[in-house]
């Protein structure tokens, strides 16, 4: 879009998703990936000085416009799209599942209390996995009161299957609500999270690392902090593995200035700790190479 125009972006993305979510020939599955936004790191891409807390503001009030504009759109098509007889992992329910609940997702993050209950309701409703962690995945986006009491209920309905309990695990990571690190460290400290399972670590820890990009840039420096005591005690223990949750903070001279002073201090932290591994400084001290201040 030219510099200066006037064109109103829900306008024109109003009417390419009415076209879209129209179309009876289009798998429903592409239609749902059309329809979603690009995350933080997408709409970052050419950008100078990011402000990730920036973009996801944006990105939440263009989110809300489309919910809003297309409300009765997305309601109609979420319903139409509810599963009629058995359940059934074949590449049609698939498909209308993905749609189905990207339309949950603009409700729910249209504004309208009203979509906060039905995502409850789907989630209590679900007779399937991908349909409870479908609505659990939206609600966990939202900072509400059903988000919580539903990220307990879900633990506690599933908490027996490990490999279920590894995604609630991700869903808790990446949760990008304020406090998000708050329940991060809370659960490492319960019996059920072993901080020397790699998936448990890949888990939460990659959720929270690598896929909140709200909350691990939290503009107290906090997420930054956390990262360096992370990885230096999985340093201690299994060397080089926490490579893995570092891609974010390896891009530290591309975000503001505040931000970008506060990765720099953790990164000159963990370079300086001792008895680090050799991996873990080499990685270090090549994302804090050619700093005139190294």
């Amino acid at each position: 879009m030219k510099s200066g125009s006037t064109a109103d972006p829900v306008s024109a993305l109003r009417y390419v998703f009415l076209e879209l979510l129209d179309d009876a020939n289009t798998d429903k599955s592409l239609i749902a990936q059309l329809i979603t936004l690009p995350d933080e790191p997408a709409m970052a891409v050419g950008l100078g000085d990011i402000d990730m807390g920036a973009i996801d503001k944006a990105r939440r009030r263009l989110k809300q416009a489309l919910g809003q504009a297309l409300q009765q759109r997305f309601l109609d098509c979420y319903n139409l799209l509810a599963r009629d007889g058995e359940y059934r992992p074949d590449a049609a329910q698939i498909a209308d599942r993905a749609l189905r609940h990207t339309c949950l997702d603009y409700l729910v993050n249209s504004g309208n209390p009203e979509y906060i209950d039905l995502c409850v309701e789907h989630i209590e409703a679900a007779d399937n996995l991908t349909d409870a962690l479908g609505g659990l995945g939206i609600l966990s986006r939202i900072n509400c009161a059903a988000r919580q009491t539903m990220m307990q209920a879900f633990y506690d309905r599933w908490c027996s299957d490990p490999l279920v309990l590894l995604k609630w695990f991700f869903i808790v990571g990446a949760s990008p609500v304020a406090g998000a690190i708050d329940d991060v460290k809370q659960l490492m400290g319960q019996p059920y999270f072993d901080l020397k399972n790699p998936a448990h670590g890949m888990n939460l820890l990659g959720g929270f690392f690598r896929r909140n990009y709200v909350e691990f840039h939290n503009p107290d420096g906090s997420g930054y902090a956390f990262l360096a005591d992370v990885l230096l005690e999985i340093d201690g223990f299994r060397p080089d593995a926490g490579s893995w949750l570092m891609p974010q903070i390896m891009q530290w001279r591309r975000h503001e200035p505040e931000r970008r002073e506060l990765m720099h201090a953790q990164l000159k932290r963990i370079a300086s700790a001792d008895g680090i591994s050799s991996g873990l400084y080499e990685l270090v001290n090549n994302a804090l190479a050619e700093d005139p201040k190294t």
